[in-house]
């Protein structure tokens, strides 16, 4: 291992490089339940799938399944054990760290676990397409579609 010079009021002071974390990156996936949380020690875990479009290879998607752990005693999941949160089916936001991968199972210690509804997204997306599709009719035209049209109009006519 190397020595490393720390920017410090010391310029002497040294360190073992070794004893610098090795930087890991924390990821965010809504993932979907496959089964119940299951306990080992002072771990909680359960597994998830995760799937995701591959715009590399074009295909369909990815489907990563993802068996996500915690501490059963922390504090920050008790809403998990309190309401028997973790059913199949159901979708939640995970943030944390990738701790093993391997092409059948990929194994995240957890930060972060997120109620993630789907069915409130797909009403976002509908109410987005109501508005998009009464805005094209000209009887209930918005602000914006007529400052498009303005500047489609300027644009056309040079």
């Amino acid at each position: 291992s190397n020595v490393s010079v720390v920017a410090t009021r010391d310029p002497n002071q040294e360190f073992n490089s070794v004893d610098i974390p090795i930087s890991i990156s924390q990821y965010m996936l809504p993932v979907l339940v496959k089964s119940e949380s299951q306990n080992l020690r002072e771990i909680t875990y359960f597994d998830t799938e995760y799937s995701q479009y591959n715009t590399f290879t074009s295909f369909k998607n990815i489907l990563m399944k993802i068996r996500v752990l915690y501490p059963t005693n922390s504090k920050w999941f008790t809403y998990l054990h309190t309401n028997n949160s973790i059913k199949p089916g159901r979708t939640f936001l995970i943030s944390g760290f990738f701790r093993y991968i391997s092409s059948d199972m990929t194994i995240m210690k957890t930060t972060d676990i997120d109620f993630f509804i789907i069915s409130n997204a797909m009403m976002t997306i509908e109410l987005e397409n109501k508005i998009f599709l009464s805005s094209s009719n000209s009887n209930n035209r918005l602000d914006i579609d007529l400052i498009i049209d303005k500047i489609e109009s300027n644009t056309s006519s040079l």
